[in-house]
């Protein structure tokens, strides 16, 4: 499962997850911003004239660009966990495609070297093949499975 301290273990919906709270949290902030606007303005409107008054207005103004920089870091953390979900989701695809690609591979040398494939092509219209084709054949994909297998250890 993804966490905090280890974000690599590849789970994208619970990464997106992670983005989702992230999000919800800059929206219930933005519902905060509005509210405390609302509040600054009712607050220098009414007949309010303590000393008070000021010193809440004030703070109200004071709070609004540290509400804004939350705002923004949750936003940018948000969109950066929805790539990165992207990302591991594409990820574990290539992964997924190579493993195919390693199973049938292996299964294909298996059936080599234990003599599972008569070598014969489409085109071939004899039954009976001579020795030397056979091996030249034999040869030729025993070195096509190896290519094959190195090609995908490569990646």
């Amino acid at each position: 499962m993804w966490t905090v301290a280890n974000p690599g273990l590849g789970e994208p919906d619970s990464i997106l997850s992670e983005s989702r709270i992230r999000s919800a949290k800059a929206a219930n902030l933005r519902t905060l911003q509005t509210t405390l606007a609302s509040a600054q303005s009712h607050a220098e409107t009414t007949g309010w004239t303590a000393l008070s008054r000021d010193a809440f207005v004030d703070r109200l103004v004071a709070l609004v660009p540290e509400i804004d920089l939350l705002i923004r870091g949750l936003d940018a953390q948000s969109a950066a966990l929805q790539t990165y979900s992207v990302t591991v989701d594409e990820i574990q695809g290539e992964q997924r495609l190579l493993e195919a690609r390693r199973i049938t591979a292996d299964t294909d040398l298996y059936d080599l070297q234990f003599g599972r494939t008569d070598f014969a092509l489409p085109g071939d219209t004899f039954i009976f093949m001579p020795t030397t084709v056979l091996q030249t054949r034999r040869e030729e994909a025993f070195e096509v499975a190896y290519a094959a297998i190195a090609a995908i250890d490569v990646v």
